[in-house]
């Protein structure tokens, strides 16, 4: 679903996009509004007048409001996507340092970050695993993996 709607997106990038989740089993209809609420598309449900007969008229269409699914801002999409170009870091030196690029110093970039990366753990598209004493990894989750890969619709970079 999500290539289908990228290609769609890169041929008319305001082109409007529906997903029908009619007839679809429960794990298929949540993944489609995953799907819709974190690239921006429509949803709808058909109910059928009569699904025993051959000739299934459709009784109503019902458009099924979607929350998005963003990150807060551009400073946590740079961090997803320097994480995903990266695939993980050993500490968060490392992130604000080597990834992004900034000085570590006494307080100010060390703060923000920690932060962000603790904000990004909570919304559930990074995860971090204590390797040593002072050290943790920072990685993506599957939700961050995702993000990073749409995140072009959200900002521009």
């Amino acid at each position: 679903m999500y290539d289908i709607i990228v290609e769609e997106r890169e041929n008319d990038v305001s082109c409007r996009i529906y997903i029908n989740s009619s007839s679809s089993t429960r794990v298929v209809t949540i993944a489609s509004y995953v799907t819709a609420a974190s690239m921006g598309v429509d949803i709808y449900y058909t109910r059928i007048k009569d699904y025993q007969s051959e000739k299934s008229d459709a009784e109503k269409i019902i458009e099924i409001p979607v929350m998005p699914i963003k990150p807060q801002n551009k400073t946590h999409l740079d961090v997803i996507n320097k994480i995903n170009e990266e695939n993980e870091f050993d500490s968060l030196k490392d992130l604000v340092v080597k990834g992004l690029n900034l000085d570590y110093g006494k307080g100010t970039n060390r703060n923000k970050y920690s932060r962000i990366v603790r904000e990004l753990e909570d919304l559930g598209f990074v995860k971090t695993s204590k390797f040593s004493r002072a050290k943790k990894k920072i990685k993506l989750t599957e939700s961050g993996k995702i993000m990073a890969n749409i995140s072009y619709l959200f900002h521009d970079n």
